[in-house]
């Protein structure tokens, strides 16, 4: 009968329009958790970031050279590899007699400089005034033409202008102690 044909399709019309409602908030609820999901790993990604950094210079940090020096032995990984510590001189001295402010000064532009002067390198700051260059795929005669190159850079570069708040240290001169071993193979 026709009647009956109508309340049913009118009944089945209610069904669909009440499943694909609850489909749509269910499609919804799913993309507000997707994206929910993605803000998260932004934060988790910048709280990674923050963990690897170190806040003063933006150049890794002791942990992130420990990881990324444990990494460069992992098997597959090309066995050519050089580090270069470098340690700024005397910079006790200068921090006693001109102060942190102009002591942070002279560490970020020292990072400045090393992140310069080389490339495809791990640059971190591993102590107070230590550093640390991982340079893969170089043989040692390159290792130590870039640890010539960056011990010439911090040596040759005025540090007057980063002195502008701190007129007592214009004319430092600011040097560097470097060393440098090439081939960090590691017996297998």
């Amino acid at each position: 009968d026709v009647e009956t044909a109508k309340r049913v399709t009118e009944v089945m019309v209610r069904v669909g329009t009440a499943k694909a409602s609850s489909a749509a908030r269910a499609a919804s609820q799913l993309e507000t958790k997707s994206n929910d999901i993605q803000e998260m790993r932004g934060q988790l990604e910048k709280f990674k970031t923050l963990a690897h950094t170190d806040p003063l210079t933006n150049i890794g940090n002791r942990r992130a050279f420990d990881e990324r020096l444990s990494r460069a032995y992992d098997k597959g990984v090309p066995q050519s590899k050089a580090l270069i510590l470098l340690d700024i001189d005397k910079f006790k001295v200068f921090n006693d007699r001109f102060g942190h402010p102009a002591g942070d000064r002279v560490l970020t532009h020292v990072s400045q400089i090393i992140r310069a002067n080389v490339r495809n390198a791990h640059v971190s700051r591993i102590g107070g005034e230590e550093f640390a260059v991982l340079v893969e795929d170089v043989d040692e005669e390159e290792a130590l033409n870039i640890s010539e190159r960056l011990r010439k850079a911090v040596s040759e570069t005025s540090m007057n202008n980063q002195y502008d708040s701190f007129p007592t240290c214009r004319g430092h001169l600011v040097y560097v102690c470097l060393g440098c071993k090439a081939r960090l193979d590691i017996a297998e």
